[in-house]
């Protein structure tokens, strides 16, 4: 019920946590390795992202509109003993950060996104996987991109 007020009140999509046990498996999803910069889109508490960079030994990045998300994030990779730029978590709309540095030099973009922002985001991530980079998404696909794999309800995409 809370998650359908906040996208009733324009929230696109609402922050919705994933379980800790999950982390190993997107990072099997999106054969995410060392050498990776694994980017966050809505990265919510940063828990997800956090956990991802502890257990690949990447980096990351990511972008959350919520500032007490971001504020709550950033406590948790200082806590979680992440070195400093490990971890770029900025406060920021989805569509603004897509045009960063940050997340151009992403190799693996997770997202966790309700059908309409996928909708709206698709020629974006054509593009990165143009590029290179592999998208996982969880829950949901992305209109117009066919499933590489799927695991456990998350998806790799090709175009």
């Amino acid at each position: 019920a809370a998650a359908a007020n906040e996208i009733a009140a324009g929230v696109f999509a609402p922050f919705v946590a994933t379980a800790p046990e999950q982390y190993a498996r997107l990072i099997t999803l999106g054969s995410i390795s060392t050498s990776d910069v694994v980017c966050d889109l809505g990265f919510g508490d940063g828990a997800l992202l956090c956990g991802i960079i502890k257990l690949a030994e990447c980096t990351g990045c990511g972008c959350e509109l919520n500032s007490g998300l971001v504020a709550s994030a950033r406590a948790l990779a200082v806590s979680s003993g992440l070195s400093q730029g490990a971890a770029v978590l900025t406060e920021s709309s989805i569509a603004r950060y897509m045009l960063s540095a940050d997340f151009r030099r992403a190799t693996v973009i997770i997202c966790f996104l309700v059908p309409t922002q996928l909708e709206a985001l698709a020629p974006s991530f054509k593009a990165a996987m143009d590029a290179g980079t592999r998208i996982v998404t969880q829950l949901y696909p992305i209109p117009g991109m066919t499933h590489l794999r799927c695991l456990d309800r998350g998806a790799i995409l090709q175009g």
